[in-house]
This record gives C-alpha cells, structure tokens and sequence, in this order.
C-alpha cells in the first residue's frame, strides 16, 4: 500500500533532487518551476503550526503552494486558502497492464523540453492539476499530436521507494492526464494512460494517481484500467500574506 504523506515521501527520496531547502525538516517543496505540490512530515509529533509558519515566511509574492492533507485544511496564520477540492487517492490493483491499440494515423510521441510551451497551453485549457514549466522533469511524459499540435498528453508526477522491509513495492504516479475538447471521445487518454503505466509496471513499480472526486467521467476511466480508491484527501492551495 502506498505510504502516508506521498509528497513528502517523494521529496525526501527519489525525487529530492527537485526540491527547494526549508528551514523546517518537517516541510518538503518542489522548485517552484517543477510543482506547487508541498509536503509536510507524516505524525503525531509534527509541530503543524511551525511547519504552517515556515511555509508563510518562506514563499514568494504570488507564490502558490499545494498540499494534500488527510484531514481538510484549518486556518493558519500568515496563509490565505486560496481553493481546494476533496480527491481519491487511487492504486492500480497490479494486474498486467494491456497496451490500448492505437488508432491509425495516430503516433505516440515522447516529450521533452521542446514541447513545454504546448504543454503549459494544453493544461492551461483543461485544467488536468497544477502543472509548471519544468513538471516534465518529474518522469517520462507522452503525447498525441494532430497537424504538429498537441492534442492529448499524460505523464508521470511523484515517485515513491520501495519499503525497506519489503512489504511495498515502489509507486509512480499518473498524471497530466488530458485531451484538447475538440478531440475528446477517441480514446487518446486511455492509450496515453497505458503507454505511460506499462513503463511504470516495466520497472517493476505499482501506479497509483489523485482525482477530484467530482470528475466522474475520469473515475470511470481509471476503474475500468484497475484503478481502485484507497482514502479521501483534501486538497489546499494557499497563498502567504505575510
């Protein structure tokens, strides 16, 4: 099962190479140019309102931090909540991935540093989750291009280690699942969605992934690709006014 606190976890192992230094051992951030996403140290003993403080002294004018927490947000000083939504925390049950056929005159292609402008412009317009100018650093990510547009992408965000007595394997997480309006309904997010998954299983690793639990139309998606809910978390975007 995937570990408490996945943010955290990620930013102090295998993807703390992306991090910014805090002056809290308790709080972990993406560069700002990476991700939004901020983790806070899992348990009882955390000082939640000095690890709060530091984040509201530290961001920058403008700056937005993104937090997923197991219990809804609560007021802190210094910080100004700024939107949120509840979210399924959701694993992938394991079984072989099948690869989706791909349509003809459809090519899968990686994406790069190149493809970053159409990116931010793709998730701009459909809102998949926060996404920054250097989000494709977090893992491989692949898209769908018509007439040198693209029109559909999904990729990789936070990855998790393997537990150290054995007892769990290692996560990735789907993510940046998205399809321009005009060409929904082709099945380009389930074909992104298993190119991007069947590299993770080739790895020996387990998907797992985060969704508003409003979106419905994606629910249904991921269950039917062996995707199953694991807990509910709350979503915080906040904003320091200090």
């Amino acid at each position: 099962m995937l570990p408490s606190a996945p943010v955290f976890k990620a930013l102090t192992t295998r993807q703390a190479h992306l991090s910014v230094k805090t002056a809290c051992a308790d709080l972990v951030r993406f560069h700002p140019d990476v991700s939004m996403l901020t983790g806070i140290a899992p348990g009882a003993a955390v000082d939640t309102k000095a690890v709060y403080a530091t984040l509201a002294r530290e961001m920058l004018p403008k700056e937005l931090a993104g937090l997923l927490l197991e219990a809804p947000y609560e007021p802190q000083e210094g910080l100004e909540y700024v939107m949120g939504a509840e979210v399924f925390e959701m694993e992938h049950d394991g079984t072989p991935v099948v690869a989706a056929a791909v349509p003809a005159g459809v090519e899968v292609v990686p994406l790069g540093d190149d493809d970053v402008p159409e990116m931010l412009k793709l998730t701009a317009l459909t809102k998949p989750g926060p996404f920054s100018k250097r989000t494709h650093e977090m893992g491989s990510y692949v898209g769908i291009k018509q007439d040198g547009q693209l029109v559909a992408m999904a990729g990789e965000r936070m990855r998790i280690p393997a537990a150290e007595d054995g007892s769990a394997p290692a996560f990735s997480e789907v993510s940046a699942v998205c399809t321009h309006p005009q060409h929904t309904g082709k099945g380009y997010a389930r074909l992104l969605m298993s190119t991007v998954m069947l590299g993770i299983q080739a790895r020996g690793e387990r998907c797992f992934l985060h969704v508003k639990c409003e979106n419905t139309s994606a629910l249904g998606l991921y269950e039917r690709l062996g995707f199953r809910s694991t807990k509910i978390l709350h979503f915080a975007v906040l904003r320091s006014v200090l």
